[in-house]
């Protein structure tokens, strides 16, 4: 688990704090702390009532003194989200809660982690088993599949990212080998291979738009019950990104998403 403090010592539940990422912004809300918010990003809207907090920057150009202005008593970020240095500077002055979950089955102990920072620990206990019980559901038969989080050029997400981890819990195998970018370009060879069935295109941080982008590939797209069918053989789908990459406030929804799918197209006899 990489996630946790950094930083000066949290003593007490703390009654100020500040979002530097949009999931954790949600997360807080999720956990009935959203009152203790007074700071954010320009990107944390969601839910509604999150936007009535000061806004500090963007997830990349975080602007440390408008955080320490707010007086923050801890300040929530994300490894992936929020630049290093950033982070560093801040946890200089003030408790950093530092959310790095490498897949869905690290975010119940983040749930639980999470909330005892903000002394909401009842409430992330029902969060953390939740996403359990979605965990241990039975397995599901591997569909090759493929995850683009860019177009122009094609990009997507590799084996060791938190998202690709969901699909696999959900009966998902990544196409797409290991490599030394977590979110490698890709062509055509490896994204219609053989074995891949399923083609994920989500609608951030690439606004993925279909059928248009699976056409892009120069292949006929028809569609089919809940998508496009890219060559007759691939099964084209828009999904939130969301919903798939929110963690941990939208760990629980993405695990059912893609199960469902999952089960649709176990059905379909795939």
């Amino acid at each position: 688990m990489s996630s946790g403090l950094l930083g000066p010592r949290l003593i007490a539940s703390p009654q100020r704090v500040v979002s530097l990422v949009p999931s954790l912004t949600e997360a807080l809300f999720c956990l009935q702390a959203g009152h203790l918010l007074v700071g954010r990003t320009r990107y944390c809207v969601t839910p509604p009532e999150a936007t009535t907090a000061a806004v500090v920057g963007g997830t990349k150009d975080v602007d440390v003194g408008a955080v320490l202005a707010l007086k923050p008593q801890l300040v929530l970020a994300a490894k992936e989200e929020n630049p290093r240095g950033k982070v560093t500077r801040l946890a200089q002055e003030v408790p950093v809660f530092l959310a790095d979950p490498q897949g869905p089955e690290e975010v119940p102990a983040l749930w639980r982690q999470l909330g005892g920072c903000l002394g909401h620990v009842e409430r992330a206990e029902v969060l953390a088993q939740e996403v359990e019980q979605l965990l241990a559901l039975p397995p599901l038969p591997a569909l090759g599949a493929v995850y683009f989080v860019w177009a122009q050029p094609w990009m997507a997400a590799g084996p060791a990212t938190y998202v690709s981890r969901l699909l696999a819990a959900a009966g998902f195998a990544n196409a797409i080998a290991q490599q030394s970018r977590r979110y490698p370009q890709v062509g055509r060879e490896q994204v219609l291979g053989a074995a891949i069935r399923v083609h994920f295109y989500p609608d951030e941080p690439y606004p993925f738009s279909l059928p248009a982008d699976a056409a892009r590939w120069g292949l006929p797209v028809t569609q089919a019950k809940g998508g496009y069918l890219l060559a007759g053989r691939v099964l084209c789908l828009a999904v939130s990104g969301a919903n798939f990459t929110w963690y941990p406030s939208r760990t629980a929804e993405g695990l059912r998403q893609a199960r469902g799918v999952r089960q649709h197209l176990a059905a379909e006899g795939l």
